[in-house]
């Protein structure tokens, strides 16, 4: 109970202290502060996080690391955002390093995606955090991409659009002089076919957190699947449509174009967790794999997804 609660003080703590205008304000680079963005949308979304952790992977206190969400840090910023990227390159080379294990999840997953691809559509795929949507996306990318034919884009915690298309030509390997705004849309538009696939992730993202901001990040990316016809699969948090339906624009032409929903529920089947078992425990048999069932198994894939181990 005592982890609950805690679990549940550190992402309200940090999501009522972040300041967005303040954290523009530090000195640094954009992608600097996209990535204390990103750590902080880490934290919120993160039920297992506590203050422990984040000191352990950053290095700093929980008073520093608040007074950084708050942009009232008047340390040397860069040592922080350093801090922060060490710690995003041990979590890249964890999840480099650890096995990919297909389950029912990541079958429904991939069957979306592949409907998306060939009928040259927008797919939605929702669920929780951590259910492994992203781990599916990624090895169906990987397996598809072939001389650029797929690309997975995680979309900017700051909701840039500069930053989108930025992270957008970075993985189709595109380059556009200055990579303004109008240059990199005119080089999508010469890239971009029915032939290429564009999985976005963290797509709630793309909804403004002002519910009267015009949605301008969903409309460019409506528009680019319009005039280029490249089949495009949002994958996000379940507050994607709690955001679309809470908005006060309306949002039936994206909706209208999306024809393959997927709606992933946050129990896992054994035909969910059993693969993940058996590769960490070659030999495990039957009994043990069924005395994992029931309210544990929730608590050992969380464990497994720690690690990233993920599903």
């Amino acid at each position: 109970m005592t982890e609950a609660i805690a679990t549940t003080r550190i992402s309200e703590t940090v999501a009522a202290k972040l300041d967005l205008a303040k954290v523009a304000a530090y000195p640094i680079p954009e992608e600097s502060r996209a990535l204390i963005l990103a750590y902080a949308d880490r934290i919120t979304s993160d039920p297992a996080c506590d203050w422990s952790a984040v000191q352990s992977e950053t290095g700093y206190s929980s008073s520093v690391m608040s007074r950084v969400f708050r942009g009232e840090y008047h340390g040397n910023i860069a040592n922080v955002v350093t801090a922060l990227r060490r710690w995003q390159d041990r979590r890249q080379n964890a999840v480099a390093g650890a096995s990919y294990v297909p389950n029912a999840i990541t079958q429904r997953v991939h069957r979306t995606i592949a409907f998306a691809a060939a009928n040259a559509t927008m797919a939605l795929v929702v669920g929780p955090s951590r259910i492994g949507k992203t781990t599916a996306a990624a090895a169906y990318a990987a397996a598809n991409g072939g001389r650029g034919a797929a690309a997975l884009v995680t979309c900017p915690p700051d909701g840039g659009t500069r930053e989108l298309l930025r992270r957008v030509m970075a993985a189709f390997n595109l380059r556009a002089g200055g990579y303004s705004v109008a240059a990199a849309l005119a080089a999508l538009h010469r890239y971009l076919s029915p032939a290429r696939l564009l999985l976005l992730d963290e797509a709630q993202r793309l909804v403004p957190s002002d519910r009267r901001s015009f949605p301008r990040l969903l409309k460019l990316v409506r528009d680019l699947h319009d005039t280029t016809r490249v089949p495009v699969v949002l994958i996000a948090t379940t507050r994607l449509e709690d955001q679309l339906f809470q908005s006060a624009y309306v949002h039936e032409q994206l909706i209208g174009r999306i024809l393959a929903p997927l709606r992933i529920s946050g129990e896992l089947t054994p035909a969910d967790w059993q693969p993940i078992a058996r590769q960490l425990v070659p030999d495990i048999g039957p009994a043990a794999l069924e005395a994992l069932g029931g309210p544990m198994h929730m608590k050992i894939c969380v464990n497994i997804h720690r690690f990233n181990l993920s599903l």
